[in-house]
């Protein structure tokens, strides 16, 4: 039932006082990005006329949430936009999603890893409302966002005044974004561990760091600002990197040169010329939009050529596009760089402002801020009549282009009897009184709205993910998890989703809940809702490639949660594996429960007592694939794969190992040329493609398949492994992976003395490495490389039903450890 006017301004009084401080988040900090300027700056200056604080940041910069009554998303959909609403319903912030495209037509955002409209959807979720700029994409939204309330509020004018005001904004924001994020000395630091800990001499690194920080101790100032932590980090990198760089013969980072801007249009403008103008985006494959719209009024603008002396100039950021398809028009034509000065400096002598549409499913739903920026200027427009244009009807001349240029051009006079009009009408519909007006109704009504259950208040168990591998183990366990109706949320960070975008897209098919936290999130204050009664990590220890896991198990052990965490590989920290930079006695698990993929058995021998009683063994959860993945773009689908898996910990290998591991794989590229070999590098350690500095082995029929390439990147170790004949590998859980499938296994031991893997295959000497080609290519030995494999695969992992126990002990221990904290 709509609310009367007595009841608005009843609700009105009563929640003024509560609610005055909104944040409006932005993709970028840039006024030249048009849903900036009209979507972002125009409504949040007009409200603060109207007595509201408002902020303005990047996904990437806000960290005080709590000081805001609600937030705003100005078509900002990123990982680190769906983490930042997330936070925002957590804290029981009204959020209110602002969309200025129709993101739903095919091939909106391809290119990108998570496109535009699978983003939307998911952030929908957790709206309060959904903001559009014309009643065409209203209703597109409506049907992708069911139930959730849709407001048009159009596109505002730009005065100048505001736009200097936006400007000055703009660079508030960003000086604050400057002093809260350090990233280069963060990065050039993490480098320079990673580069030592290949080395061997991380403990160096870390001994220096710790020194150092106990020299400088700066406390954080009490806004939150990071410059007390930039000036530890330049301390830092000045004492450590100097240092480490001699042991290292690492050379020093050097800036790289800034791109230099494309030049604007320099030519002089001509007194006698007529100047036609349009201005806006080039376009894209996925929509008739852009510069390709004047070629809708080819013959209307050749005829007008015939009759004025008319030029018609192209404001876009595609030189190419215009030179192909505007320059060979009959007309006299310039293109200038797009820039919101081009544009002012354009309207000031340009006769007609031009607005073809062709009015596909994107396009008709745009809105009229060109239109009404043009006319605010005092400038005529000709458009193609389109909803967001019905507020000016009777302001420009609609359809008919050549009937148009020939009424403004002929007599100035009929252009400004319609400017006339249109800027009463502007006023009426656009001006920065009722834009504020239209957004403060929207606010008001969204924040009145019963608040929805949040998802992580409804979640029985929370399974966290952080590693790239922690997915394949966590996926069977989410599936039980729900085959058993418990509700349940997956939490990832922000990182892991950012280097693995299967992620996201493997959760979608199961349709759990996933929340996304980035590092900057407060972790240790983590909300978990009333019903949750278990936290499941993947990896999780004190190390610090664990630590964001760590975190959240500390917090759900601190709320009285059961938390329990997996072994995650064959040769686990703490668990099975040791060596001088992750030593067994510095390992220890905050979780009140281990699952382990063996018996009690294939512990390390040293593992420690608090660890051992932990340890609950169960089987690997981690299901087999079957699939035999299709590399026939990459791969002859005829060719002989045998594959070279490279592992996560090289910092354990001598500089002996690591030559024989190299030149091992030149050698059987090279004696045997008939087969493939794909070299997989580890997706977290990348050790071959990223952290080694020297030559790489190459060849015809070697293949290295970098994660970091697209065409890899959805491609796990698992996903492979049905493509392959065999496998080689340095020491890693790639071993029994394979083995489970029944591939023939060969390990890199060399000197490292391992039983681990026993009774696989061991590389030791040079002779090895062709030694076990030959073999694999003799199909009499099939049956032998089966039994091997049978053999080691029950050794070192209990042929159970690994989901369903571990999802059995996760119930039944929950049980138990309610009744002891109640007690």
């Amino acid at each position: 039932m709509s609310q009367t006017a007595k009841e608005r301004s009843h609700l009105k009084h009563v929640m003024e006082k509560s609610l005055k401080k909104v944040g409006w988040c932005v993709s970028s900090l840039s006024i030249d990005i048009a849903s900036v300027r009209y979507r972002a700056l125009l409504p949040l200056l007009a409200l603060k006329e109207k007595g509201y604080v408002c902020r303005l940041f990047s996904p990437q910069s806000c960290e005080d949430l709590e000081a805001l009554d609600a937030l705003v998303i100005v078509k900002a959909f990123s990982l680190e936009s769906l983490a930042l609403v997330q936070r925002a319903r957590a804290l029981d912030i009204p959020v209110l999603i602002d969309l200025c495209d129709n993101v739903f037509v095919p091939g909106y955002g391809k290119n990108l890893s998570v496109p535009p409209a699978e983003m939307f959807v998911r952030m929908a979720q957790f709206a309060s409302a959904i903001v559009t700029t014309t009643e065409p994409l209203a209703d597109v939204v409506r049907t992708h966002a069911p139930g959730v309330a849709v407001y048009v509020v159009p596109d505002g004018y730009a005065a100048e005044a505001v736009t200097l005001k936006g400007q000055q904004l703009i660079n508030e924001a960003k000086a604050v974004e400057k002093k809260r994020t350090p990233p280069l000395l963060f990065r050039r630091l993490k480098t320079l561990r990673n580069q030592m800990q290949d080395s061997g001499i991380l403990f160096t690194f870390e001994r220096l760091l710790k020194r150092q920080v106990q020299r400088v101790r700066v406390k954080r100032r009490k806004d939150g600002s990071f410059a007390t932590l930039q000036a530890i980090l330049r301390v830092l990198w000045r004492a450590v990197a100097g240092r480490a760089a001699n042991k290292l013969n690492v050379a020093a980072p050097h800036k790289t040169a800034l791109p230099q801007p494309t030049l604007v249009d320099t030519a002089p403008i001509d007194p006698s010329k007529m100047y036609l103008l349009w201005f806006g985006n080039h376009g894209a494959d996925y929509a008739d939009f852009g510069i390709l719209d004047l070629l809708l009024i080819r013959d209307a603008l050749e005829t007008i050529a015939l009759e004025y002396p008319v030029e018609l100039v192209v404001i876009s950021n595609s030189a190419a596009k215009y030179e192909r398809v505007i320059k060979p028009m009959a007309l006299a034509s310039r293109y200038v760089e797009w820039s919101i000065n081009a544009v002012e400096k354009w309207m000031a002598v340009s006769r007609v402002v031009l607005i073809p549409n062709s009015c596909d499913p994107f396009s008709i739903c745009k809105s009229a801020n060109r239109t009404v920026h043009a006319l605010t200027r005092g400038i005529p427009v000709v458009a193609t009549a389109t909803p967001g244009l019905a507020p000016v009807a009777g302001g420009l001349v609609t359809d008919d282009f050549l009937s148009g240029l020939r009424r403004y051009l002929s007599d100035r006079a009929n252009g400004q009897r319609d400017i006339a009009l249109a800027k009463e009408l502007i006023e009426r519909h656009f001006s920065s009184a009722v834009i504020g007006s239209l957004w403060e109704g929207v606010l008001l009504d969204s924040c009145a709205r019963p608040r929805t259950v949040h998802a992580n208040d409804d979640a029985e168990v929370i399974v966290v993910l952080h590693l790239v591998q922690d997915l394949d183990l966590a996926l069977p366990i989410i599936v039980e998890l729900k085959a058993r109706e418990i509700a349940l949320q997956v939490i990832c960070s922000h990182a892991l989703l950012k280097t693995s975008p299967r992620v996201m897209k493997a959760l979608a098919l199961q349709e759990v809940n996933v929340r996304v936290l980035p590092a900057t999130d407060p972790l240790t204050a983590f909300h978990f809702g009333p019903r949750t009664i278990a936290l499941l990590s993947v990896s999780e220890t004190n190390l610090s490639p664990h630590r964001f896991t760590r975190t959240l198990t500390e917090a759900a052990k601190a709320a009285g949660i059961m938390t329990a965490t997996l072994q995650h590989g064959l040769e686990n920290v703490g668990l099975t594996y040791s060596d001088k930079v992750q030593s067994i006695d510095r390992v220890n698990f905050a979780a009140d429960k281990i699952y382990l993929w063996g018996g009690l058995d294939t512990l390390h021998p040293d593992v420690s007592a608090a660890t051992r009683i932990k340890c609950v063994p169960v089987g690997c959860p981690k299901t087999p694939l079957v699939d035999r993945a299709d590399l026939s773009a990459l791969i002859d689908p005829e060719a002989c794969v045998v594959g070279i898996f490279e592992n996560l910990h090289w910092h354990r290998y001598s500089e002996d190992y690591r030559r024989f591991f190299l030149h091992g794989v030149a050698a059987l590229a090279e004696q045997f040329p008939s087969v493939t070999f794909l070299v997989k590098p580890h997706h977290a350690g990348l050790w071959l493609t990223s952290r080694y500095q020297g030559d790489k082995p190459a060849a015809p029929n070697l293949i290295i398949a970098d994660p970091k390439h697209v065409e890899w990147e959805r491609y796990t170790a698992g996903g492979l492994l049905g493509r392959m004949k065999a496998v080689i590998t340095s020491p890693s859980t790639v071993a029994l992976d394979a083995a489970m499938r029944g591939l023939p296994v060969a390990v890199v031991t060399r000197e490292l003395g391992t039983q681990t893997y026993s009774p696989l295959f061991s590389i030791e000497d040079v002779v090895d490495w062709s030694a076990f080609i030959k073999r694999v290519m003799n199909e009499t030995q099939e049956p032998v490389f089966a039994q091997l494999s049978e053999r080691f695969v029950a050794r070192m992992v209990l042929q159970e039903q690994a989901a369903a126990r571990i999802v059995d002990d996760l119930i039944y221990s929950t049980s138990l450890h309610s009744q002891v904290t109640n007690q």
